[in-house]
């Protein structure tokens, strides 16, 4: 019997790599989300330790009109980074939802060839057990036709002999 060969292998191994490459993407989005999420956080810090520090210092020495102006220009600098930063990571979650969809149906994708390679195998095997089988039939019932010929040739010989 010839030696097993998959018909779509080339397929199956186009599909993966795809999916490999596609499964890369996301973990790429997906690290880009969370840089910028980690930046939002970055600035929620650093507002959090700047409001602090004017909190402390309104209370010990008092603190200048222009230091309120400063403190007040910082405070909107950061909502407005935090809002844009909020905007990117909801654009990022979209493409994150996308790319997740492709990456989700290259994997049926794989899977259902994977499956119709299996398949494929399991009808390979069973037809060589079954070419298997009748090789060791057609062995067999020669050796017996051989045997019952000697048999009869055995018994021929032993007629004549007599």
């Amino acid at each position: 019997m010839k030696k097993f060969a998959f018909s779509l292998q080339r397929m199956l191994a186009y599909k993966e790599s795809l999916y490999e490459k596609e499964r890369n993407e996301l973990a790429r989005l997906r690290r880009e989300r969370l840089e910028i999420e980690q930046r939002k956080l970055g600035v929620q810090r650093q507002m959090a330790q700047m409001d602090a520090e004017y909190r402390e210092e309104a209370a010990t020495t008092g603190v200048s009109a222009e230091e309120i102006a400063k403190i007040n220009y910082h405070r909107t600098n950061s909502r407005f980074l935090e809002e844009q930063l909020d905007k990117d990571m909801a654009a990022k979650d979209v493409q994150i939802e996308k790319q997740l969809e492709i990456v989700l149906q290259l994997d049926q994708d794989v899977k259902g060839l994977e499956k119709l390679k299996e398949k494929k195998w399991e009808e390979y095997q069973e037809a060589a057990a079954g070419e298997e089988r009748e090789r060791i039939l057609e062995m067999v019932s020669t050796k017996f036709i051989e045997t019952k010929a000697e048999e009869a040739a055995e018994e021929a010989r032993a007629a004549a002999v007599s």
